[in-house]
């Protein structure tokens, strides 16, 4: 999958757009960079007047926010559905997507209960059936 890397002043660029007298949330982890870096960062979605997320692949995370919290506006600063698509985008906070995805597993793992010593030990599949994750 090709790779798009998305520079700091790029991020600044888009922020620099918002209406800064407003209240951001960020959904964690992506999501709270991008609250940080406005004006008004809040604490809680409750002290929002926006959620805010860096982007929207599936639409899943977006759906499960705007449940939870219906009358909060929801906003993203990169729409996969309509524009990168096919490509994996690698913020300036994150390293290069690789050690990112690599963490999210070994959050997962070690939630499932699973002590993972050596991430050499892990493996992923992934098949139209969709991922599998093995742990020698």
């Amino acid at each position: 999958m090709a790779k798009h890397f998305i520079s700091w002043n790029e991020l600044k660029l888009k922020v620099s757009r918002f209406d800064q007298s407003k209240k951001y949330y960020g959904i964690p982890r992506g999501g709270a960079v991008i609250a940080g870096m406005t004006d008004n960062p809040v604490e809680t979605p409750e002290e929002a007047d926006i959620i805010i997320d860096d982007l929207i692949d599936s639409g899943e995370t977006a759906r499960k926010w705007k449940e939870k919290y219906p009358n909060k506006e929801f906003i993203f600063l990169y729409n996969k559905q309509e524009e990168h698509q096919n490509m994996w985008l690698v913020f300036p906070y994150e390293e290069e997507g690789v050690k990112d995805i690599e963490d999210c597993i070994i959050r997962v793992l070690e939630f499932a209960g699973q002590t993972v010593v050596n991430i050499d030990k892990i493996s992923v599949s992934k098949s139209n059936k969709g991922v599998t994750i093995n742990v020698e």
